[in-house]
């Protein structure tokens, strides 16, 4: 498997097989926690995801016993005038970099995903958890705001209530928890679950690539708009890429499919 570093230290590492790349946080002795170096290179590295037509899915995780525990404290004081470059809320590049990447994007979250680590979840399209997985959202006991997302997306999957009481109290939760309220997609043993990611990131590989990326930008664009008008947006844009479908290549993918049930 080869291995590109999105940055000279190995804080993240990105690895590329089969047309899936896995980006890993890689400071497992400090949780996960985001730095200058691990920003730039998660920013970087989906900047490549994106741009690199031989990459059809993308894995996000972190190594050792957390996802990410969000961001290195540390930077608030010795590097606050660079904590503010990377406080851009939605506009903050590697947030930016990763949530509109045009190609599907799975966290594997391996272990505690705490405050900015959450935000950084649900980034995601969607996520499968360790059995060892669990989640915080302790902004108000650090004294900052959500601004990556969470207070909006958070309420949206788990329900208004159980997202404030969750953000009011701070309290850690579980992946089962997390898959009852519908943050989360499956649980996995912790041995178990990049593999189980991995083999599902190859499965995604092998659809059509433009349509795909056409359906998830459907997805997320209608996810801010009423009902009404995300149909009707659905129409504007399947309607005319219906029509310029090569039908001789549809029926090359039917017959693949129904290789797949034999």
């Amino acid at each position: 498997m080869p291995q590109i570093n999105a940055n000279s230290s190995n804080v993240i590492l990105f690895d590329v097989q089969e047309g899936v790349a896995v980006v890993s946080i890689n400071r497992p002795d400090e949780l996960n926690t985001f730095t200058t170096e691990v920003i730039n290179g998660l920013t970087k590295a989906f900047s490549l995801i994106a741009n690199d037509d031989a990459i059809k899915v993308a894995v996000l995780t972190g190594t050792g016993r957390a996802f990410s525990a969000g961001l290195d404290l540390k930077m608030l004081s010795a590097e606050s005038d660079v904590f503010q470059q990377h406080n851009q809320g939605q506009h903050t590049a590697f947030i930016k970099a990763i949530s509109e990447c045009p190609k599907p994007v799975i966290g594997a979250i391996n272990g505690v995903a705490v405050a900015g680590g959450l935000e950084l979840a649900l980034c995601c399209d969607f996520l499968y958890a360790s059995d060892k997985a669990s989640f915080a959202d302790t902004h108000a006991f650090v004294g900052v705001i959500p601004g990556w997302g969470l207070s909006q997306k958070f309420p949206r999957l788990v329900g208004i209530n159980r997202a404030r009481e969750l953000s009011f109290t701070g309290r850690f939760f579980s992946a089962i928890e997390a898959k009852e309220w519908g943050l989360i997609n499956e649980i996995y043993p912790r041995d178990e679950l990049m593999n189980t990611v991995l083999d599902l990131a190859l499965k995604i590989a092998e659809a059509d690539m433009p349509a795909l990326m056409k359906i998830k930008a459907l997805m997320n664009q209608g996810w801010n708009m009423n009902l009404k008008n995300a149909l009707e947006y659905e129409t504007q844009i399947s309607v005319p890429y219906s029509k310029a479908i090569d039908m001789t290549q549809m029926e090359q993918r039917l017959e693949v499919l129904k290789s797949r049930k034999r």
